[in-house]
């Protein structure tokens, strides 16, 4: 299993943020509770969560400093409302997971500074 890490994200920036950057890579995490010490890194700006066993984006909402989201590889059957209060996002990853659904989207219309947004395949 992986690690969860304070990592750079490759800009010049990424030192001086240093504790706002959270990878947590095949972990095996089913539930976004289950990162450790989420909770109390409110002005976290980057979030990788790519090849765990989510299936529920439940618990970002406290997140609004989020500005960079990977989610690629989980078990994601939809995108629900959760992202809408993540106002600040600018690049979500969601390729390769299970999206059967597409409940929710009207909420990423509150997503005003969202830039890249990456799917993968078609939602069925």
């Amino acid at each position: 299993m992986g690690s969860c890490d304070s990592v750079e994200c490759g800009d010049e920036d990424a030192a001086s943020d240093n504790g706002r950057h959270l990878s947590c890579v095949a972990m095996g995490l089913a539930s976004i509770a289950l990162v450790p010490g989420l909770a109390e890194i409110l002005d976290l700006r980057t979030l990788n969560l790519h090849g765990n066993r989510l299936s529920s984006l439940e618990g970002l909402g406290l997140l609004t400093a989020l500005q960079e989201l990977v989610l690629s590889s989980n078990a994601l059957p939809a995108i629900g409302c959760s992202l809408s209060g993540l106002t600040n996002l600018r690049c979500l990853d969601l390729t390769s997971n299970n999206l059967t659904a597409v409940d929710g989207l009207s909420g990423l219309a509150a997503l005003q500074h969202l830039v890249r947004l990456e799917c993968g395949k078609p939602c069925a």
